[in-house]
């Protein structure tokens, strides 16, 4: 699911319930498609494709007009997680 529902605490006097849809999870790990068995050949086409879903994806968070929400939340402040 990549809508997460959280209780998030920057500080003791700035608490906020947030929802947010989801790109990763903090984490101290490196996530994404792991291209390492294909060719060179193979890895450039792959890594083409990739970068026409993210520029699609891109302009159509800029035409929902969401372009300046994203976020990234410290794991540690987050509690009451839901999704």
């Amino acid at each position: 699911m990549r809508v997460k529902r959280f209780t998030y605490t920057k500080s003791q006097d700035n608490v906020s319930k947030r929802v947010v849809w989801s790109l990763s999870m903090p984490s101290d790990k490196l996530f994404g498609i792991d291209l390492s068995e294909f060719s060179p050949s193979e890895q450039a086409d792959y890594i083409a494709e990739l970068d026409k879903l993210w520029e699609e994806f891109s302009l159509g968070i800029v035409d929902l007009g969401l372009k300046y929400n994203y976020r990234l939340f410290n794991n540690n402040k987050i509690s009451d997680l839901v999704g």
